[in-house]
């Protein structure tokens, strides 16, 4: 839970019409725990975008299980395939959208890993205008130029599964 990124700002960008966006505090990290703490790091910051393709993968399969093995008279067909289409979509944009390499997302822990102490503290530096950055992404089209070969993706996915199983 942040105050701001939790319940402020996505009032804010309702009330300007702007759609719901927002954010809770990274999960702490301590990279003592680590053998060799920058590897450590790019797991852990990779771990949860590949989570959630994993998610996606998932509901990928179980969606096209039930809609070619479940009879369509059964009551809670549709409200499953929507909702494991819907997860596949929502996982699918969390990872790329993760993967951006800005801090403070998971993108930027991994990119930071491969760069000297100092230029790594000066690519950290940027968060302080991801706000900013963020709201830029989010009120202009180029964050959909991200997205749209991630979406074709998903659809890829389902079509996969579709194929195989179907």
């Amino acid at each position: 839970y942040d105050l701001w990124g939790t319940v402020i700002m996505p009032l804010m960008f309702v009330m300007l019409s702007w759609g719901v966006f927002g954010y809770a505090k990274p999960v702490p990290v301590d990279s003592r725990n680590f053998k060799n703490v920058k590897s450590g790091i790019f797991w852990v910051s990779f771990a949860g975008p590949l989570a959630n393709v994993l998610l996606a993968i998932l509901s990928s399969f179980f969606m096209v299980l039930i809609a070619t093995k479940v009879p369509p008279t059964f009551s809670f067909y549709v409200i499953m395939v929507e909702m494991l289409k819907a997860s596949v979509t929502i996982n699918i944009i969390l990872a790329v959208f993760n993967l951006i390499p800005w801090p403070p997302l998971d993108g930027s822990k991994m990119v930071s890993t491969f760069l000297d102490y100092e230029q790594a503290r000066k690519y950290e530096e940027l968060q302080r205008f991801s706000l900013i950055f963020f709201i830029v992404l989010w009120q202009t089209n180029i964050l959909s130029y991200v997205m749209m070969p991630a979406l074709g993706a998903a659809n890829g996915m389902i079509a996969l599964f579709s194929a195989l199983i179907g």
